[in-house]
C-alpha cells in the first residue's frame, strides 16, 4: 500500500454494554481521522465516554451510496477512516456493505476487526442448534416474501437467528408458536444490557410467556427434525389455501407446498383444484 493511501477500518461497537469493546477498536478509533456512522447522536456519546475526538459524519440507509463515495475519496486522499453502527457489526442487518462493495470495486484498502455480534451470543445464549445457525436479520413483513421466507424456515435444519422489532414482536412469537408448536425458541431481550432476558419454550407454550414489549430483540428458531413427519392434511390444505390466496398459480402453489410436506404433487393438484372451484 502506497505510504500516502488511507484506509477504511470496519469497526464493531458494543450491542449494550460499553465495556464490550476491544482494545483494537479503541486503538484505531482514536487514530482515525473521520468516523461514519448510522447516528451521530447515538455514537457521540460513545466516542465522548472513551474520549475519541475524530469528527463524526452520518452513514445510514438513505444516503449510502453518495456517502460511500464521499468516504472513499477520503481514504483514497489518504485519510484513516473508520466506519461503526449503532451496536454491533457494521453490514449485518446495518449499513457497511455498500461502502465495501465500492472499496473493493475501486481497489481501496479495507479492514474489518472482530467485536460485538447480537447474532453470535444470542445463539450461543439460546442453548438451541449444533454449533451452526442461519443469520435471517429482519423478516419481509408481509405478503409473498414473508411467506417464502416461512417456508424455507419449515424446511430449514439448522437453527435461525431473527431480528425483530419490539413493536412486532408478540405478533411474530404467536405466528412461530401456531406454525411450529413442537420446536423450541428462545428470546432474548436487551442482551448485554442491565436487564438483559432469556425466555425459552416450545411453540405451542407461546401464549403463557411473559414478554415486555420494549427493548431489543433477537429470537432463536430451533431447526427442523430431520425426522420430522410430514404435516397433516389439515395444514397441507391450509398452506395452499394461503398460497392461492395470494395469487399464486395452482401450479406453483402445488410445487411449494410439495417441497415444505414431502406429499406427492399427484395428491395436491386435486386438492388446490378443489380449493379454487370454492373461490
Amino acid at each position: 500500500m502506497p505510504e500516502n493511501m488511507g484506509v477504511l477500518i470496519v469497526v464493531p461497537t458494543p450491542i449494550g454494554n460499553r465495556e464490550d469493546i476491544t482494545l483494537r477498536s479503541l486503538k484505531v478509533l482514536r487514530e482515525a481521522d473521520l468516523i461514519a456512522c448510522e447516528d451521530t447522536r447515538h455514537s457521540g456519546p460513545l466516542m465522548d465516554y472513551y474520549e475519541v475526538h475524530a469528527p463524526l459524519i452520518s452513514y445510514e440507509k438513505f444516503n449510502e451510496e453518495t456517502r460511500s463515495q464521499e468516504i472513499l475519496d477520503r481514504v483514497a486522499e489518504g485519510k484513516k477512516v473508520c466506519l461503526i453502527s449503532d451496536a454491533g457489526m457494521p453490514g449485518i442487518s446495518d449499513p457497511g456493505s455498500i461502502l465495501i462493495r465500492h472499496a473493493i470495486d475501486r481497489g481501496l484498502p479495507f479492514t474489518v476487526l472482530p467485536g460485538p455480534s447480537a447474532a453470535d451470543a444470542c445463539f450461543v445464549a439460546s442453548g438451541l442448534g449444533r454449533g451452526t445457525y442461519a443469520f435471517l436479520g429482519f423478516l419481509p413483513r408481509k405478503g409473498r416474501e414473508r411467506q417464502e421466507a416461512l417456508e424455507n424456515l419449515d424446511r430449514m435444519e439448522m437453527a435461525a437467528v431473527i431480528y425483530e422489532a419490539p413493536h412486532r414482536i408478540r405478533k411474530t412469537v404467536d405466528e412461530f408458536g401456531k406454525r411450529w408448536p413442537e420446536r423450541r425458541m428462545a428470546l432474548l431481550r436487551e442482551w448485554t444490557k442491565a436487564h438483559e432476558e432469556r425466555l425459552s419454550f416450545l411453540g405451542k407454550e407461546v401464549e403463557e410467556i411473559d414478554l415486555v414489549e420494549k427493548g431489543e430483540f433477537v429470537l432463536v428458531l430451533e431447526g427442523r427434525d430431520p425426522e420430522e413427519e410430514a404435516p397433516d392434511m389439515d395444514r397441507v390444505v391450509d398452506r395452499l389455501q394461503t398460497l392461492i390466496d395470494q395469487g399464486w398459480s395452482t401450479k406453483d402453489a402445488v410445487k411449494e407446498v410439495a417441497e415444505w410436506s414431502g406429499l406427492a404433487k399427484n395428491d395436491l393438484y386435486q386438492e388446490a383444484l378443489n380449493i379454487t372451484k370454492m373461490k
